[in-house]
């Protein structure tokens, strides 16, 4: 079995906490263009760090793209 490998968004940066490029998880906003945030700021977020975002607003990308 091989090891899991965290993805590496080679174009996308977080824009809450700059880190660049995203690795792992990567979550996008549903009413702000062009907003992503690594999983660390959104984890932040579920646990009020921030209000940035009304609950529910920053969606997983991967989600995203089963719809």
């Amino acid at each position: 079995m091989l090891p899991q490998v965290d993805q590496h968004w080679h174009n996308f940066g977080c824009d809450m906490c700059g880190v660049f490029p995203i690795v792992g998880p990567k979550y996008r906003s549903s009413i702000k263009d062009n907003y992503d945030l690594c999983k660390r700021c959104k984890e932040g977020e579920e646990r009020g760090r921030s209000n940035v975002w009304p609950a529910g607003k920053i969606q997983k990308f991967s989600d995203l793209l089963r719809k």
